[in-house]
């Protein structure tokens, strides 16, 4: 055998192991292993560098070198043999085809890889989004759960008018179920409000309301139970400041409002029976105090003047008791008349002059001239209230002030002082019955805790709104008072 007829030999050898190997790579990728039939191809370089080396053939080492990290080795094992196969034989046609398959298989290999790659690549997003689907019908779940569990009947109408969830108590309350509300628009449910609502049209007035505030009424329903529910409305907004629509709250005060009536009736009923014997009582300690039967002894003076003003004391408190009791259970209607604002705050000043003078305070008024339709007397009372409440808490030689202004239909009143100020969280407390900031104001201060609970009253029998301003203890406190120029009525 001649030196070409062993070159030959060999060449087919090392072309026979580089196959075998492309074999065994084939079987590998259909098993789902290609990384394993990648090295068993890049192994096959092996015998065709040295081959290549042998033989002369520096292209085929060449490529081999270069081309293994890329894990094109049947690719480069083709190039190698072929471009040996055209310098030595002359077998041009088959060394062509040779190389195409080559570049086949190598394209083959390739894509098979990155196929494999996007495979393993998908199913690590779609774990991840199996996972978070997971995550968010937990979520979903709990909130449901946390909605049925919640005392409170709750239902959200959408920015399209549909009704998109309620919870279990709102089907509990008005007789319905899910498959009843949910979905629907909200305008096909106003037969069942209708049926069970009392006074529907202020109801619907209210849900139909669109503003971005909270608001709250209290409704009557007839059925198919007998109840008062205490209704709030407010926005639903995503964190992205998305709206989603309105929540509506229903919450049932019935028996709340029940024992309110039955502590106001007996507070009513014992003011009336103490009132009486209170007025003869406060008749003969001011004769006794006055000396009209005679000089007393100075102790006994001093105990008749202490007698004398805890019974004026216990007076008012009974008189301020009755006013709140009349103003909310509207035993007194308000009469409006046509009335000047200015003259109202000029009487309310001179009505407390005498008090602040006593305390050491200086009072400024700044009259409104507009002409309103009003309760004068109501109003009158509502500013001598804040007015005196403002000089009790304000230090000597401080200054409380009366200001009055007009926006559009509404007059807005505001007294404002520079006292001790009241805490952030008592802001609303304040207008409560009988509630002081501090309990050892009724006895250094003196009152009855009730002013401020009479002149929300009587704003509300107006239909305006009062709240106060403070920025703390020590800061001062403004009241602000808005009331319809018009006049108005009774808001909830």
């Amino acid at each position: 055998m001649n030196l070409l007829e062993r070159r030959q030999a060999l060449l087919g050898r090392a072309t026979a192991w580089a196959w075998l190997a492309f074999g065994l790579y084939c079987v590998a990728v259909v098993l789902g292993a290609p990384r394993i039939g990648t090295g068993v191809a890049a192994f096959a370089v092996v015998p065709v560098a040295v081959t290549g080396f042998m033989l002369g053939t520096r292209a085929g080492v060449l490529a081999a070198l270069v081309c293994f990290p890329l894990n094109s080795a049947l690719l480069v094992l083709s190039l190698g043999v072929g471009w040996d196969v055209i310098t030595r034989t002359g077998g041009l046609p088959g060394s062509i085809a040779l190389i195409i398959l080559g570049g086949l298989v190598g394209s083959l290999h390739d894509l098979v890889r990155r196929t494999h790659d996007q495979h393993r690549e998908l199913l690590l997003v779609y774990e991840r989004l199996e996972a978070q689907n997971t995550m968010a019908n937990r979520a979903i779940g709990l909130a449901r759960a946390t909605l049925d569990a919640a005392d409170q009947a709750m239902v959200v109408i959408g920015t399209d008018g549909r009704v998109e969830m309620m919870n279990r108590r709102f089907g509990e309350i008005f007789g319905v179920s899910t498959d009843d509300v949910v979905g629907r628009p909200a305008a096909e449910l106003r037969g069942l409000a209708e049926r069970t609502i009392v006074d529907f049209n202020t109801f619907l007035a209210f849900v139909r309301a669109a503003d971005d505030t909270q608001r709250s009424m209290v409704i009557v329903q007839r059925a198919p139970v007998a109840r008062e529910l205490e209704v709030s409305s407010s926005p639903v907004r995503g964190p992205s400041d998305r709206y989603f629509g309105r929540l509506h709250a229903y919450r049932d005060i019935t028996r709340e409002r029940a024992v309110e009536r039955m502590k106001d009736e007996f507070v009513s009923i014992v003011s009336h029976e103490l009132r009486t014997p209170l007025t003869s009582i406060r008749g003969s300690l001011g004769l006794l105090a006055s000396g009209a039967l005679g000089a007393m002894p100075v102790q006994a003076q001093r105990m008749l003047e202490i007698a004398v003003a805890n019974t004026d004391r216990t007076v008012r408190l009974i008189n301020d008791i009755l006013d709140i009791e009349r103003l909310e259970s509207h035993s007194i209607p308000i009469a409006q008349v046509r009335c000047s604002m200015g003259r109202l705050m000029r009487d309310a000043v001179e009505t407390v002059q005498a008090y602040a003078d006593q305390a050491g305070v200086r009072l400024l008024v700044e009259p409104l001239d507009a002409e309103v339709w009003l309760d004068p007397d109501r109003i009158h009372q509502l500013l001598t209230n804040l007015l005196a409440n403002a000089i009790k808490f304000s230090d000597d030689g401080s200054c409380v002030e009366l200001r009055g202004s007009r926006c559009e239909a509404e007059v807005r009143l505001s007294v404002a002082d520079r006292g001790r100020g009241i805490p952030l969280d008592k802001l609303e407390s304040i207008f409560g019955r009988f509630h002081q900031v501090d309990a050892s104001d009724a006895r250094e201060k003196g009152g009855t805790g009730l002013g401020l609970a009479i002149c929300r009253a009587i704003v509300q029998q107006h239909g305006g709104r009062i709240w106060a301003e403070s920025r703390g203890l020590g800061c001062g406190t403004t009241f602000h008072v808005v009331l319809p120029a018009q006049g108005g009525t009774r808001q909830d």
